[in-house]
């Protein structure tokens, strides 16, 4: 099942995040290094599941939070340049 994420799903979150960056890590040691603690603090996560202008989804199988996929809106900026447009921009997913 796929649907918003909410407070509860923090610690899902956390261990995916984890294993996200591990996997980094793993890639590109010159740019990532490991980590004792998560890279994000709670905090910002609860930002990104109540930010109005994205979309925070998690993937369950059995009651049990598998994935999540986060999207936020992105804007031209606002110089006489630029055609004003929006655009999805999936910042992370993990399964």
């Amino acid at each position: 099942m796929i649907r918003p994420a909410t407070p509860e799903d923090i610690p899902a979150i956390q261990s995916l995040y984890r294993f996200l960056d591990q996997h980094h890590v793993s890639l590109y040691p010159e740019v990532f290094q490991p980590l004792e603690t998560d890279a994000r603090p709670d905090s910002l996560i609860q930002g990104w599941i109540d930010n109005p202008e994205a979309t925070y989804l998690v993937v369950e199988i059995a009651e049990e939070v598998v994935g999540f996929l986060n999207v936020r809106k992105m804007n031209s900026p606002a110089l006489p340049i630029f055609q004003p447009r929006s655009w999805a921009h999936v910042e992370n997913a993990v399964v």
